[in-house]
């Protein structure tokens, strides 16, 4: 693998250390093909279980949204009558407070 000077530096400000291994010897660090195969494994697993807790976590935001949603739908429905005519007379004074101001 070729190496410049602007990996080396990027690397060595993150704080990277770099090892190489000199041609032909392979032998000395197959054995380290092994953990980082456990690595693997053990990796693909946890972001497996990572993404199916996230799917269940937005699962339930979903439902507590639609449940939020549903709850304020039938407020509206029950209560909505009585606060728009409230709205209404709040406007009505308001306008009238206006227009007796101008005299």
């Amino acid at each position: 693998a070729r190496l410049d000077i602007e990996l080396l530096l990027w690397c060595q400000a993150n704080k990277i250390r770099i090892c190489l291994f000199p041609p032909n010897t392979t032998h000395i660090h197959a054995p380290l093909d092994k953990v980082f195969r456990l690595y693997h494994l053990i990796h693909d697993q946890v972001k497996k279980e990572v993404i199916q807790e996230l799917k269940r976590y937005n699962e339930g935001q979903r439902l507590l949204n639609q449940d939020k949603r549903e709850n304020l739908r039938q407020l509206v429905e029950k209560h909505g009558t009585e606060v728009a005519a409230e709205m209404e007379a709040e406007m009505a004074a308001a306008a009238a407070g206006e227009q007796g101001g101008d005299d």
